[in-house]
């Protein structure tokens, strides 16, 4: 318009200060109405706050009372201010999630990581699977539409440490160990008696978003469960060890078989049926479970604590009674179920006894032999357990070797068999090589043997066989013989007692009995007798039989027929008994090495 003429320069300018004096003015009125707006909204939350305070210091109140501990006390104090400084989260005045998409009332959650109520019993914890994160904890989060990590401290989740103080935390050793870390961070706990919840690692391996909780003040025992001699070997492995876990509360295997025991297995009995649905079991029934409670424990005054092995009999009992149609478990059915495990696992026995039958394995049970001795070894599964006769030689000739262990020779004989032949060497210098010097090449062997040997239960069947060879006696054959020894000739208790005479009593029954067949045993092991009906009645009809002895002397008595002897007043045995017709042979073959030597 200036440019045009409809409007004169000065009106123009005129007009314009009038305009920005106007702006300065309009620009000057919005300042104070902004800050009138602050002043008027500071002062009604000022105003709200006051109004808000008295009722929200009542109902926290509340919860100061019901929680006066300190911390607890600081924390509910903060939430008490942040409610007064956060009124417009209550108001609706701003969105109900943030911009992480929580929930805005997600600030004053409470995450519970671990509820006990007063007067209830302490918790128990078994730890399965005992990973650092399942005993210390962890922190979740997930992956937002951006592939952020979106976390909360309500994300945070408690281990088995945690959920267990107060109480017991049951870990299985062999878990424990198999899991890297696990038990460095469990010591770490044990030592400061605080848990600090680790974070996890992000997706493919990138670093997850990040909370660091504090440490949780924890208070609980350890039980560690573990086979027999982990504590041993963990004592002796990590000084720590000592310091945390000081008691070792070991389980026997046994317990003792009279009125209260036979009470206690009668009532597992039947709680164990009821818990499985199973049926009743009669009396005959619940004595044939005590018997093979007592076979377990390998004694007659001991009961098994294996309950597991008798609680697997009842299961088997409980579908052979079902099978056969029965209501309850009887004596007959539980010898049932017996029969049937044992055909099981029995192939490698049955394999065995065909060899021998077919004479491929050469025993001989009948007749005399001299420096031949069928001694009983023990073949142990693990779960099935079986004896069988093993031919056991030695042989004697003039030498200065001295006696000579094949096995061992030949890398088959164990620490433990070593052992038993020095100790046979032993028994033999002193028991007659008194007043000449022992000189002789003798061997023993297990015949037919390809597996190493190990243990001292065949060493008193070594040491007739090494009589017999060096004295030139005749032994039975049809005598098997089991027995450990000492060097004072002193006969010591085996393992494997029942199985070792089964398997002989079966080779015989299949060959035929001729009533002379037996076997010599430990005296000691009287006690472990758990023999089958079948031997029982054998034995009764003089068909078969066992001679427990204590000496090496009582077993070669049996064995030859022969009365031992004593030493004379001048030291020496009468000559037709066994232990002179030994001490003059040995005492001839010393002469006859002093000869060729000189």
């Amino acid at each position: 318009m200036v440019a045009s003429g409809a409007l004169a320069e000065e009106e123009w300018d005129r007009r314009r200060e009038i305009y920005y004096r106007l702006m300065d003015e309009m620009r000057s009125i919005f300042s104070d109405l902004q800050l009138s707006r602050a002043a008027m909204e500071e002062e009604l939350a000022r105003l709200q706050a006051d109004t808000v305070r008295p009722p929200l210091h009542t109902e926290m109140g509340e919860l100061y009372r019901a929680f006066p501990q300190k911390q607890i006390r600081s924390y509910l104090e903060a939430l008490e201010q942040d409610i007064i400084d956060r009124l417009f989260v209550f108001t609706g005045e701003e969105p109900a999630e943030d911009a992480a998409g929580n929930r805005i009332f997600l600030r004053y959650g409470v995450n519970i990581l671990m509820e006990a109520g007063e007067g209830e019993t302490p918790p128990v914890i078994y730890e399965n699977n005992p990973t650092v994160r399942n005993l210390l904890g962890t922190i979740e989060f997930s992956m937002d539409m951006n592939g952020r990590g979106v976390m909360s401290f309500m994300s945070i989740r408690a281990g088995s440490l945690i959920r267990s103080s107060g109480g017991y935390l049951v870990i299985r050793l062999d878990d424990l160990l198999q899991e890297d870390g696990a038990w460095l961070q469990l010591k770490r706990v044990l030592q400061t008696e605080m848990v600090e919840i680790q974070p996890p690692q992000g997706m493919l391996g990138l670093p997850a978003p990040q909370i660091k909780p504090e440490a949780v003040s924890v208070d609980l025992k350890i039980i560690l469960v573990a086979d027999e001699g982990a504590y041993d070997i963990l004592y002796n492995a990590d000084s720590d060890f000592a310091k945390f876990f000081k008691i070792c509360a070991e389980f026997d295997s046994s317990m003792d078989l009279n009125p209260d025991g036979i009470a206690r297995y009668m009532s597992f009995m039947r709680r164990s049926l009821k818990f499985s649905g199973g049926p009743e079991i009669s009396w005959d029934g619940m004595a044939e479970i005590i018997a093979y409670g007592a076979y377990l424990a390998d004694q007659r005054d001991k009961l098994s604590t294996q309950f597991s092995l008798i609680s697997d009999l009842l299961a088997e009992a409980s579908y052979w009674a079902g099978k056969s149609g029965k209501r309850e478990i009887d004596g007959e059915t539980v010898q049932l179920a017996l029969r049937e495990r044992n055909y099981l696992f029995n192939l490698p026995e049955e394999k065995l006894e065909e060899l021998i039958l077919q004479g491929d394995i050469l025993i001989s049970i009948e007749g005399e032999e001299i420096g031949k001795v069928n001694g009983l070894a023990i073949h142990d599964r693990g779960y099935y357990a079986f004896g069988m006769p093993t031919l056991i030689t030695a042989r004697v000739a003039p030498g200065e070797e001295g006696l000579v262990n094949i096995e061992r020779e030949v890398g088959l004989s164990g620490e433990i068999h070593d052992k038993g032949i020095l100790i046979l060497d032993g028994y033999l210098r002193a028991r007659y090589a008194v007043d000449f010097p022992l000189a002789m090449y003798a061997t023993i062997c297990f015949e037919q043997s390809y597996s190493e040997i190990d243990g001292d239960s065949a060493s008193s069947t070594e040491m007739y066989a090494l009589l017999s060879a060096a004295g030139r006696l005749p032994l039975r054959q049809d005598i098997a013989v089991t027995g450990s020894m000492n060097q004072m000739g002193q006969i010591q208790p085996v393992g494997g007692i029942s199985e070792k005479i089964s398997g002989f009593f079966n080779i015989c029954k299949k060959r035929g009995l001729s009533g002379r067949q037996g076997v010599i045993i430990p005296d000691q092991n009287r006690k472990n007798l758990f023999l089958p009906p079948e031997i029982r009645d054998a034995v009764e009809d003089r068909r078969f039989h066992i001679y427990p002895v204590s000496t090496i002397d009582q077993g070669m008595e049996i064995l030859t027929g022969i009365p031992a002897g004593e030493p004379g007043r001048d030291g020496r045995f009468p000559p037709k008994s066994v232990n002179g017709r030994v001490e003059r042979e040995l005492r001839a073959m010393a002469l006859l090495v002093k000869q060729f030597n000189n």
